[in-house]
């Protein structure tokens, strides 16, 4: 499962679900420091109930509708995998790729796009936009920071469910080739002020040798 565009649940009774990080799976279930409102109003979609705390998201119904459009694609659990394409699953909904298109009432339309992960914050989609397409679907948390590029042009990003984001495409028809960026907002001020104070700290360490 490790290195492909696609999410896997992790059952909330293994002992440490973020270890799969280690693994680079994209996880849904882990431990986070912060977390946009959204992940946690998604959590509860999928889950039918509050699921999440302080610092963790829980969820353990991966085939819900909720999981399927997030791309969850493979449970993993103490008993081990199971895989929502795996022969004889019965996936209660399709399972959407993590970019696709998408109609006005929210519905995926094909061919997928394809989706390129160079590295977390760096994703590329392109592709030919089919009739009826009104976005570009992302499922990756709409945190502050994430850019989107059509042509090297910044275009704006919109919500797409509680957590989700979206882009508008080119007309239908057309190929689209959308890059997605992501650096955390004021990056350049915060490691400004971070090489500042390392500096001064080097300064007075400097001073308090000589001296010595």
């Amino acid at each position: 499962l490790s290195g492909r565009p696609a999410r896997v649940l992790t059952d909330p009774a293994l002992a440490n679900p973020n270890k799969t990080i280690v693994y680079r799976m994209r996880n849904v279930n882990g431990y986070d420091a912060f977390f946009p409102a959204g992940v946690a109003r998604w959590a509860a979609e999928a889950e039918g109930a509050p699921a999440a705390d302080s610092s963790r998201v829980m969820v353990s119904r991966w085939r819900s509708i909720a999981a399927a459009r997030a791309g969850v694609a493979a449970r993993l659990s103490p008993e081990g995998i199971e895989e929502t394409r795996a022969e004889g699953a019965a996936p209660a909904a399709d399972v959407w790729p993590l970019a696709a298109f998408v109609d006005r009432d929210g519905r995926r339309l094909r061919p997928d796009p394809v989706l390129s992960i160079d590295r977390p914050e760096r994703w590329r989609v392109w592709g030919a936009v089919p009739k009826g397409a009104v976005g570009v679907s992302l499922s990756e948390a709409r945190w502050p920071g994430w850019r989107a590029f059509l042509g090297g042009r910044e275009v704006p990003i919109a919500p797409r469910g509680p957590a989700f984001q979206s882009v508008s495409p080119p007309s239908s028809g057309s190929a689209v080739d959308l890059r997605f960026v992501f650096m955390p907002c004021g990056w350049a001020w915060w490691a400004a002020l971070s090489a500042a104070a390392w500096a001064l700290w080097l300064r007075a360490v400097a001073r308090r040798a000589w001296a010595a």
